[in-house]
């Protein structure tokens, strides 16, 4: 019985430890997404400013496709 108490309390407490290292993560990628939506989003009025009469480079491309991803 003291076993089963014993077990039971390392599985909440390891349990416990997964949420905050979750919750760490779920943040830092919540902040990600939102710099890259602030990029995609200047990149988009950069683009609609020159209306399309210079390509996109590499990395706008990039953020692009990820924001459609994430969406």
């Amino acid at each position: 019985m003291v076993t089963k108490f014993l077990t039971r309390e390392q599985t909440y407490a390891t349990l416990l430890g997964a949420v905050s290292e979750n919750e760490r993560k779920l943040n830092r990628l919540r902040k990600e997404n939102d710099s890259k939506t602030e990029q995609l989003a200047a990149l988009k009025l950069i683009c609609d400013n020159q209306q399309g009469d210079t390509k996109m480079s590499e990395e706008g491309k990039e953020i692009i496709q990820l924001h459609e991803d994430i969406q």
